[in-house]
């Protein structure tokens, strides 16, 4: 009795560890871009893919929106520099975001793009935080930009888009 006892919670083990592998590696080998359609990650861009100067814009972004809200954020925010410098980001990525408009990385920096436009017209931090996640993501992925976190707030970049959906929301409560 008790041989059939153990086999069968070895049985229910084997299940729970069979079915918790197969969720790691769903989430982690797929995606949720544009339409919530779940797509593979091999499917996604790689830095190779994008010219260095869509690279550099991304770098660049993340290395403005870290000083200014990052860890190490600045106190006094929203000063005429720092607004400035937020411009200057939205500038440099509509002259990079010539993509089609069906790819996951157009999506994301014009994410970024209306999200910046957001934050500098109503001095809105979280408009900036969502923004700023969204260009960790990309540069992480797209710049071997090393962190701890992958935030998931983007299509093209590292992590699974999760919160895209939230993101794209709270852009259109914004914007009416």
């Amino acid at each position: 009795m008790n041989s059939v006892k153990h086999i069968v919670e070895l049985l229910v083990i084997g299940i729970v560890i069979l079915a918790v592998i197969a969720c790691v590696n769903y989430s982690k080998d797929t995606y949720y871009p544009i339409n919530n359609k779940v797509v593979a990650a091999d499917t996604k861009l790689k830095a190779s893919d994008l010219t260095l100067e869509v690279r550099d814009a991304i770098a660049d972004a993340y290395a403005t929106l870290n000083d200014l809200i990052g860890w190490e954020r600045k106190v006094d925010f929203y000063n005429s520099a720092d607004v400035e410098e937020l411009r200057r980001i939205v500038t440099s990525i509509d002259n990079i975001a010539q993509l089609p408009s069906d790819t996951a990385l157009h999506t994301d920096l014009y994410n970024v793009r209306d999200l910046l436009y957001i934050g500098i017209r109503r001095e809105d931090e979280q408009a900036l935080l969502y923004a700023f996640r969204i260009i960790t993501d990309l540069d992480t992925a797209f710049n071997d930009h090393f962190t701890l976190k992958v935030w998931d707030y983007s299509l093209a970049g590292a992590g699974n888009g999760k919160h895209v959906d939230k993101v794209e929301s709270y852009i259109r409560r914004s914007t009416d």
